[in-house]
């Protein structure tokens, strides 16, 4: 039976491709969800600013933990800020603190959801002497932030938004090549038309390969 080759990196993704694809994705596992033993794929898990819940919070984060001890398991999050969210931002900051914390102590690259919270975000990272490897997902924001991302040597993750706003192919075409990933996350296009889409806006770049060094630097150190 011949292997398949893998095409597409997607670094985060709430689908599950099959065995046979030309895709490997990273799954998303979010504390709330059953987690199935014989999973099988690469994933990371964290607890999402939209699925807090202050009620059960140790558990939570206990499961976060348990997860995160498996080889499958390649980062921490996707965690983060949200501004749009009901919870206090104090409640999310300590939370995305200890996620950071835990990413620190495996020695694994930290998924962060950042909306309207760039501000405090920094603030909390700025403060720390180390810290884990860091990809914004689904960075949709202008120039300069991506910028003071880029300065602080964060990764971004560009998604189906990509496709969709001038703005960001802007933004796109300035970020450094080795600071880009892609990803599908819970969209429903597929992640070669974000790669179709990035290549067209950059045309003397490999897209393919240049993602695929990044995913595995990211992911793989």
């Amino acid at each position: 039976m011949t292997e398949t080759k893998i095409t597409y990196f997607d670094a985060h993704t709430h689908h599950v491709y099959d065995a046979d694809s030309d895709v490997l994705g990273v799954f998303q596992w979010m504390a709330h969800e059953s987690f199935l033993e014989d999973f099988g794929r690469f994933f990371s898990v964290g607890i999402h600013p939209w699925f807090i819940q202050q009620w059960q919070l140790e558990q939570d984060l206990d499961f976060v933990r348990s997860c995160s001890q498996r080889s499958e398991c390649l980062a921490i999050g996707e965690c983060g800020l949200d501004a749009l969210v009901a919870t206090p931002m104090k409640v999310q900051s300590q939370i995305f603190e200890a996620h950071i914390d835990l990413a620190l102590e495996l020695q694994k690259p930290l998924v962060i959801h950042c909306v309207r919270a760039f501000t405090e975000l920094f603030a909390i990272l700025d403060k720390r002497e180390r810290l884990p490897r860091i990809m914004i997902h689904g960075f949709n924001k202008n120039e300069e932030t991506a910028m003071a991302c880029i300065d602080r040597g964060f990764y971004l993750s560009f998604g189906a938004d990509l496709l969709a706003f001038g703005h960001l192919q802007k933004t796109f075409q300035k970020v450094p090549t080795d600071r880009i990933l892609l990803e599908s996350d819970q969209k429903i296009q597929i992640i070669a038309d974000v790669y179709h889409m990035a290549q067209s806006k950059r045309p003397t770049d490999q897209m393919i390969e240049l993602v695929q060094q990044n995913f595995n630097q990211f992911y793989f150190g």
